[in-house]
Order: structure tokens, then C-alpha cells, then sequence
């Protein structure tokens, strides 16, 4: 039947509209190959990427289609003029633009002068780029990758950071950053508390080099500690309301001046998602103790739901006001680890019935024994569960066994258990003869000590 003669051809746009914005993806890819008009109209609200590197320039120019993520990597040839207009200019419904590895310069600063309404950008880019002149405005998500860690690069960095404002912005990631030069650790916190009127969720993953017995000249420090700019940014670090923090911090914090991400930590009040991740910060709080866990804990009571701590010892009571939390995990530095691997006895998990019944998630890679394992899973409603610090113990097969019963209904269970040689062949004979484990079980011998390392890992995906 013609479109002119059909019912639904005669419906008005706004009402087709209404229909088709409920319809399923294929659905209105397929609607668009009935006509021109059926084309133009399933295409509102379809979102498409386009890929641009240097072999894909002509390709993208035929695009004509509501594009909202655009992805550049690869761009070494100068955009041509054409393409600038015909493409970038047409782009009204842009939101989200990333730049990969391998882009010259002038083609980052032709792009960013175009895409200056995105509310995401993404940087997997060895050199920093430059907003100097550019205004995004609507910019509400920023994040940095691999930035190099050479002087010139540390420069131009901390001028990015020092310079750049963003009025509306809420989430700022940087991801294996270079905090060893201090300059570049400051221009960090300093933007942070540039935008503390709209920033709610902060991820700083710093990749440091690993320096043992980390000391501060003094020299530096009384240096940086009259400084204006650092006494300007440690005071303002209070203003900074997060919902998200996520530290993996340098190889000097807690050491003053480096103690900037400390004093962020230690001034929220409102976070529902905190990780503290890294040795680093580990080491500050035994070093230091700048990092006070239960006054952390204290102020986010109201709100926290994900917690990730640095703690070779817990003591349980500390997570017991904290009635909304739902994740937590609990784990040592990793040359603690390699102690704990072959001695099996270092930290403490103590008052566990104290935990909140709220708990689905618990990721725990501290010292913890069979009998508290047994009670966490009969008394707390977990779905996810992840060990590490069960190799304390011997296992025997009957324990292992009624372990598995018990924890049959998580949709995720993983954990290392220890047994002597005699237990594993009990073990490796029971999975032969019976269904056995609903799950795959790993075997690490180790033949200094006779032990077997049994890793134990099931895990159900839905949807």
C-alpha cells in the first residue's frame, strides 16, 4: 500500500515521533529502509559513532546521520578544510568526543575549536592538549590517559590544569598519570578545588615509580609549605563535596607537602563511593596517620554504599554505622601480600557479626578463617563474594565441600584456600567421581612447603 494511502502515512510527525522513539534499536534501523520519509524520521534519536583516523577521513565525510560520540586516533595527515565543514560544522547533536594515540597537534586544536558543545571528552593521548581560546561550556565529564611523563609533557600539564575551567563540570578521571613532580601533584588538587562548586565524582589513578622508604627533603618542604598556591588549595580542599572519590595516590602521600589527596579524603562528608586504592596509601596510614579510617567512616555514614580500603587489620565495629553500604573490600600492600602468600599470618578480621546486614558485596584479601568464612555467608544476604586471605588455614574436603553448599546461591564466589598435599588428591579424586563443584578449580602446588593453593571460582552472568 502507498505511504499516502496508509493509515500510519498519515499520522502528523510529532505523533509518528512519539511511536518511534519507543520502538527497539533493529526495529527503527529496519523502519528507515521503507522510504525517505520513514528515513528521515526513524533517524531522530539514533545514536551513531563515527571513527575517524587518517584512512577513514573520506569515508566519514558521507556521514549525514544524528552522529552524538566521535572517536579520533590515528590523525597525522592535515584535516582538509572540506571536511572541517562538511562534517565537524554538521554535527549539531554531538556529545561525547575522545582522542586516541598518534594526533598532531594542529589536528587536536581543528577538532577541539569544533566540538566545543560536547558534554564528555576523553584524552588517550600522549600530549596534553590545549583549551586555550576554546569554552565548552556544557562539559561535564573530562578524562585523562597515559599522559607522558617527560618535563616538557609535566609542564605543559600543570599549565593545562592551572588554566582550565569548566563551569558545569561533575566527573574528572585521570587514569595512569605521572604524579612524581610535584608541580604536576599540585595542578591536580588545584583544579580540583577550581571546580568544587560542580565536581561530584573524582577518579586520580597515579602510576608512580615504586620508591621504598619514601622521605621528603626538608629543603622541599619548607618550600612548598610557604608556598601560596599550596597553602591556597590545602585550605580550600574543604569545599570540595564529592559523591565519588578514587585515590590510587602517589609514592609520597601522607608526607608533607605530599598530603593533598589525605586532606581531600579526610574533608568529605556526603561520599557514597569511596576507594582508597594503592601501597601508598597504605604506608601513610601506618606511617603517618593522617588518614583516621574511623572518622572517614563517621562522616559518610549517612551516605557511603562502596568502600575500598587499605587496612591490614579491621576491625568490623568500624563498618557497623554505615547502615547503606553494599560493597566493601579490605586488602594489604602488595609486598605484604608476598609475606602473607608464604607465611599465611599477617593482619587481623575481628568482630565480623558486626558488619551491616546491608552488605552484598564483600572483597576480602586479608587474613580471615574457615569459621568466620561459614559465619559471613550464613548471616549476611552476600551475592558477590571474593577471598584472598583464606590460606591461614588447612582446608579439609568435608569443609570445602559444605563451604560450597553454602555459598551455591551467589551469583559470584571466588577464593584461594590452602590444603595439604593428602586433602588435594581427596580433592582432585572427589571432582573425578562426583558432578563435583559447579565451577572451575585451579591447583598451585608449591613444593617448598607441600601445600596446594586451590582457587576456586564460579561465577553466573545473567542478562
Amino acid at each position: 500500500m502507498a505511504e499516502e494511502e496508509s493509515l500510519f502515512g498519515k499520522l502528523p510527525p510529532e505523533l509518528l515521533n512519539n511511536i518511534i522513539v519507543r520502538m527497539p534499536h533493529t526495529d527503527r534501523l529496519q523502519f528507515r529502509l521503507v522510504c525517505k520519509r520513514w528515513n528521515c524520521l526513524s533517524a531522530f534519536g539514533l545514536k551513531f559513532l563515527v571513527n575517524v583516523c587518517d584512512e577513514t577521513i573520506q569515508t566519514s565525510m558521507n556521514c549525514n546521520q544524528r552522529v552524538e560520540t566521535f572517536y579520533a586516533r590515528d590523525l597525522r595527515s592535515p584535516l582538509p578544510l572540506s571536511y572541517r565543514r562538511k562534517v565537524i560544522q554538521n554535527f549539531n547533536f554531538l556529545r561525547r568526543v575522545f582522542f586516541g594515540p598518534n594526533i598532531t597537534a594542529s589536528n587536536m586544536k581543528k577538532l577541539l575549536e569544533q566540538v566545543q558543545q560536547a558534554d564528555t571528552l576523553g584524552f588517550s593521548y600522549e600530549q596534553p592538549p590545549s583549551f586555550s581560546g576554546l569554552q565548552f561550556n556544557n562539559l561535564t565529564c573530562l578524562q585523562f590517559q597515559k599522559i607522558k611523563s617527560g618535563k616538557s609533557e609535566s609542564v605543559a600539564f600543570k599549565k593545562l590544569l592551572s588554566n582550565a575551567i569548566f563551569p558545569v563540570l561533575k566527573r574528572f578521571n585521570l587514569v595512569q598519570i605521572d604524579a612524581t613532580d610535584f608541580r604536576v601533584y599540585l595542578a591536580i588538587h588545584l583544579f580540583v578545588v577550581n571546580h568544587a562548586t560542580s565536581l561530584r565524582n573524582l577518579i586520580l589513578n597515579m602510576s608512580p615509580a615504586n620508591i621504598k622508604n619514601a622521605t621528603v627533603d626538608p629543603r622541599f618542604q619548607r618550600l612548598y609549605e610557604s608556598c601560596d598556591i599550596y597553602c591556597d588549595v590545602s585550605k580550600r580542599t574543604s569545599d570540595v563535596n564529592l559523591e565519588t572519590l578514587w585515590i590510587n595516590s602517589c609514592n609520597f602521600e601522607g608526607l608533607s607537602p605530599w598530603n593533598l589527596s589525605c586532606k581531600l579524603v579526610t574533608a568529605q562528608r556526603n561520599l557514597e563511593c569511596l576507594l582508597l586504592d594503592g601501597i601508598y596509601f597504605s604506608q601513610a596510614i601506618e606511617r603517618t596517620q593522617v588518614l583516621q579510617i574511623e572518622s572517614i567512616l563517621v562522616n559518610n555514614r549517612e551516605s557511603l554504599k562502596r568502600l575500598k580500603l587499605p587496612l591490614t587489620d579491621l576491625d568490623a565495629t568500624l563498618l557497623s554505622r554505615c547502615l547503606k553500604l553494599e560493597e566493601f573490600g579490605a586488602y594489604v600492600s602488595f609486598e605484604q601480600m608476598k609475606t602473607f602468600e608464604i607465611l599465611g599470618m599477617i593482619g587481623t578480621f575481628r568482630n565480623g557479626d558486626s558488619l551491616p546486614t546491608s552488605l552484598r558485596m564483600i572483597d576480602m584479601h586479608i587474613p580471615i578463617n574457615i569459621t568466620e568464612v561459614q559465619w559471613l555467608l550464613r548471616h549476611i544476604p552476600l551475592v558477590d563474594f571474593v577471598l584472598e586471605g583464606c590460606r591461614t588455614q588447612f582446608w579439609s574436603l568435608e569443609i570445602l565441600s559444605e563451604l560450597w553448599t553454602i555459598c551455591i546461591s551467589l551469583t559470584n564466589f571466588r577464593s584461594y584456600v590452602r590444603m595439604v598435599s593428602e586433602e588435594m588428591q581427596r580433592l582432585k579424586t572427589y571432582l573425578l567421581e562426583t558432578d563435583g563443584i559447579n565451577g572451575n578449580v585451579e591447583f598451585n602446588t608449591n613444593s617448598q612447603f607441600t601445600l596446594v593453593d586451590v582457587l576456586i571460582d564460579r561465577a553466573i552472568y545473567t542478562g
